[in-house]
């Protein structure tokens, strides 16, 4: 082939270019293409992000959603409020993805507890679906309060316990924490209430039986 760049009688040789290879726009470590349903946030950065999400799951800038919103980030970024604030933290593609699913369910009604998976007690950390009622703080306070006064008027002495409806196990599961000498049982009538109370006390090493 006759080498365009030159006259007709020069020799040179000349082959023909292969073809480009398109070149791939890499991303910066800010920018995300997250799965699913948008919108998305413009940026990462936890400023955006939290607004973002607060707006997706409809919260108001109440204390309550506040705390929920906490929460929801304390357990995707696997951090506290503060260690965020200080690293900073930016979320990942899949932490988008995981919050925009959370999101839409909190928007959709159901609870934190349920959307986590999980609930706190009496200062331990309980598996929490919908097999099982959410405790309520009223609950809790009756808790320590019974420990209380069995405590002034027993001792040590070992107890038999019996919690009656005992969903996820969260009564006696804490009160076996605090009194691991008692023989404690829990009755239920629903076999998948019962389940998840089983899975409760193995996770967190209490010898509960439940029936």
């Amino acid at each position: 082939m006759r080498c365009p760049r030159h006259s007709a009688g020069h020799q040179c040789s000349y082959s023909k270019p292969a073809d480009r290879q398109p070149r791939l726009r890499k991303l910066m470590p800010d920018q995300h293409v997250p799965r699913g349903t948008g919108p998305w946030p413009v940026n990462n950065e936890l400023h955006t992000v939290h607004s973002w999400f607060t707006k997706r799951s409809g919260m108001d800038d109440g204390r309550e959603s506040e705390s929920i919103v906490r929460l929801v980030f304390d357990r995707v970024s696997g951090m506290t409020r503060m260690d965020r604030l200080t690293a900073p933290w930016r979320a990942s593609e899949s932490d988008l993805e995981r919050l925009a699913l959370l999101a839409d369910r909190l928007k959709g009604g159901e609870p934190v507890q349920y959307v986590l998976g999980e609930t706190s007690f009496a200062g331990l950390t309980f598996q929490c679906d919908r097999r099982a009622l959410i405790p309520r703080p009223e609950t809790e306070e009756l808790l320590m309060e019974a420990l209380r006064r069995v405590q002034t008027m027993t001792g040590d002495t070992p107890l038999r316990v019996l919690d009656i409806g005992t969903g996820s196990g969260i009564l006696p599961i804490a009160w076996k924490s605090h009194r691991p000498t008692d023989e404690v049982h829990g009755l239920d009538l629903q076999a998948e209430a019962l389940e998840l109370a089983t899975a409760n006390a193995e996770r967190l090493g209490c010898a509960v039986d439940f029936h």
